[in-house]
């Protein structure tokens, strides 16, 4: 994500929390969650996610991080009511007999 859109994302959730704030008309749930998950080559994305475990360790925020850490993780901060969750699932290697012996079975049934 570029600086710009980290920018953007983050003035967003406050515009929102202040119009929350400000108007009592507007209902909240009792729990809310952002999930999404991380684009990008395996290696980079969990060196990413690597990094993000590190500075809320290091900034003392209680988090959840899960997952086997060759295929698949996710990280998840709960916070106030609100599910903070991003992941990543690793592209599995691509075996070109895999797509042969699909097309032999597509073709032949």
């Amino acid at each position: 994500m570029t600086s710009v859109a980290r920018d953007e994302f983050t003035q967003g959730l406050r515009r929102l929390a202040d119009l929350i704030d400000q108007m009592p008309e507007i209902p909240v749930p009792a729990h809310a969650a952002i999930w999404f998950a991380l684009p990008g080559f395996d290696l980079q994305t969990f060196a990413e996610m690597d990094l993000a475990e590190k500075a809320l360790t290091a900034g003392g925020v209680p988090f959840e991080a899960g997952g086997a850490t060759s295929t698949s993780r996710f990280v998840q901060i709960n916070a106030g009511g609100v599910t903070y969750r991003f992941s990543h699932v690793a592209t599995p290697p691509w075996d070109p007999t895999q797509d042969r012996q699909a097309s032999v079975q597509a073709v032949t049934a």
